[in-house]
């Protein structure tokens, strides 16, 4: 097993689980990400959240978001209208990340940064400085440093 660091994932809970009870208010509620609605949010070990958003083109954004230090992984998925076969169609972005996160064995976020890249889509590493819904709604002490969650607006 790899060595437990910071940013390990020891996740246990798969998405399904976690979308039960309902998902939190961020989903489907106006919130966004980078300008985009959030769409899904599950809730992982070691305080970490993973939230999808979608775009004008049809792409979905994942997120893997470790609450207590701001630190995300951002993947972006071609279009659905892509064929199955694609690597980067949002059904198989989606079967690597929670195939991962689901896994017995933890993952790093560099880990799952790395099992996506294989598969050709595009990744980020960013830390965010602002505490986002997802995380406000489900680790609310994990706030940290971070400028405090603010509903958005419109």
């Amino acid at each position: 097993m790899r060595a437990l660091t910071l940013a390990t994932l020891g996740l246990a809970a798969g998405p399904a689980a976690a979308l039960t009870p309902l998902p939190p208010a961020c989903a489907y509620s106006g919130d966004t990400a980078e300008g985009r609605g959030i769409v899904f949010v599950a809730t992982h070990a070691n305080r970490f959240v993973s939230y999808i958003t979608t775009d004008d083109t049809d792409r979905e954004w994942f997120y893997l978001e470790h609450c207590p230090t701001g630190q995300t992984l951002r993947a972006r998925s071609a279009p659905r209208t892509a064929s199955l076969g694609n690597t980067r169609h949002p059904e198989n972005v989606r079967q690597v990340m929670f195939n991962a996160l689901d896994a017995r064995e933890g993952y790093t976020m560099g880990d799952i940064q790395g099992l996506l890249r294989a598969e050709g889509v595009a990744t980020k590493r960013t830390t965010a400085r602002a505490e986002s819904c997802a995380c406000h709604e489900n680790f609310p002490d994990a706030v940290g440093a971070k400028t405090p969650y603010k509903k958005d607006t419109k």
